[in-house]
Formats: C-alpha cells, structure tokens, sequence
C-alpha cells in the first residue's frame, strides 16, 4: 500500500491528511482518528485532485470529528494510580498499584474481587511509573484478548464459513483490527476492554474481510447473516471508543 500527505483549505482551517492507495478499495473512504489526524483510503489510480475534492466535501464533518476527539480525550485519559477505574469486558474495575521492595520483584497484573490490581519493583524510577505500569497492563490485556479472542473467533467463522489462518493481538494506533483474504486476522489488545457485544462486532466485520475485502454492499449482506444489529453495535462503538484506552 502506498501513502502520501496532502493538505487542503477550508475556511481559516486546514486539514491535512494521509493518503493510502490501494486495489483492495473501489471508493474513497475518510477516517478521523481519535489522535485527530486523518486518513484517506482510495483505490489504485485515484488522482490527488479527486481525493482533494472527497475531503473537500466532508471537510465541515472532518472538522467537527476532529474537535470532538480534542475535547474528550482530556476526559478520557488517565493517570495510572490507585483508585483509577479501568474497563474490562465492558465491566469497571478499580486500579490499585502495589510497589514491592527486593531484586526478585518483577510487575505483574492480577484481577480480583473488583480490583485490577498492578504490581511493580519499588526500585523502579518513580519518574517512569505512568508509563511502566501501562506497559504491564497492555502485556495483560493483550495475553487475555488472546484466550478470550480464540473462541469467539471460531464461533463466528464457522458461521461465515470463512477460514482464517492466524490471530494476533497488536498495539494498534487506530484500528480495532484487520482482516483479508489471507486470512491472517489482527486485533487492538484495547478492544478487550469494550463490552463483548462491540467485541463480536469487530470479531464479525474481519472475519466478513476474509471474503470481501471492501465494505461492498456484498460485505454488508454478509454480516448482517450473523449479526443483523450491526449498525447500532457499529454505531455505539463510534462513540463510546475513546473510552477503551488509557
């Protein structure tokens, strides 16, 4: 896939934007991220004057996207410390941090009776800690997507009658997960703090890529088979979605 940057005018306002062309797409589609930057998928061949002239169109939307995720972000980020909540499966749960003394300690994650508990060697760098104990929770939440992930996986396969060759669960800055026809299936540790309705929908739309690999009026048919409620799960994760992060 190759990509670009590219910039146009609107107003006083400009938006810049990534640009990946690609033949998996037959139409322009805009994404606004919740980093408030923006990308453009277009198909092989789309002129830049084209693309410019899409983002043109959806330029007073992109704009109200991107204020939007500026506003609450600040709301949704978190300081990483005791008596924090964090989402698990939909469900919140108070953080607790516990600093150990002695060279054997080693961070850990445990979840129980309502706490989510964190667990890091007290000889560690105080000035480091927000972001040790966000490396220790990711390694947690990513090693439970991975058991959690495979069932559900295979349930909604066999029910696609789609075949898939590989799961895996990665830092992804601005997708919930990928799907192709290589079958090779790839998911943000982040969705597992989502509640399992809007996790079955990510689960559904890419195994539904392993067949389609646009969002064709084909894809849409076929999820609909298995889950006829997807627009108001899709829905309901565009907004709630700056929520499952930390």
């Amino acid at each position: 896939m190759r990509h670009h940057t590219d910039r146009i005018a609107f107003g006083s306002s400009e938006i810049v934007y990534r640009i990946d062309r690609t033949s998996r797409r037959r139409t322009i589609a805009i994404t606004v991220n919740p980093d408030a930057s923006v990308n453009v998928v277009a198909p092989s061949g789309t002129r830049s004057s084209r693309i410019a002239t899409t983002v043109g169109k959806k330029a007073e939307w992109i704009l109200k996207q991107k204020d939007w995720f500026s506003r609450n972000a600040r709301v949704y980020r978190r300081r990483l410390v005791s008596g924090e909540s964090l989402l698990h499966l939909g469900r919140q749960y108070q953080l607790k941090v516990v600093l150990l003394a002695g060279q054997k300690a080693i961070p850990h994650v445990t979840l129980t009776h309502g706490t989510l508990m964190v667990t890091l060697p007290r000889r560690w760098a105080a000035s480091r800690r927000r972001s040790d104990i966000r490396s220790a929770l990711i390694e947690w939440y990513s090693k439970r997507a991975e058991s959690y992930l495979a069932p559900l996986i295979q349930r909604y396969a066999d029910h696609l009658a789609v075949k898939y060759t590989s799961i895996q669960i990665r830092n992804m800055r601005t997708r919930w997960g990928s799907g192709g026809v290589s079958g090779r299936l790839r998911f943000n540790w982040r969705i597992l703090m989502a509640p399992r309705r809007l996790i079955e929908y990510i689960v559904a739309h890419e195994l539904c890529h392993i067949r389609y690999s646009d969002h064709s009026q084909a894809f849409w048919r076929l999820l609909s088979q298995v889950m006829p409620d997807h627009e108001r799960r899709r829905n309901e994760l565009e907004i709630n979605g700056l929520k499952y992060d930390f």
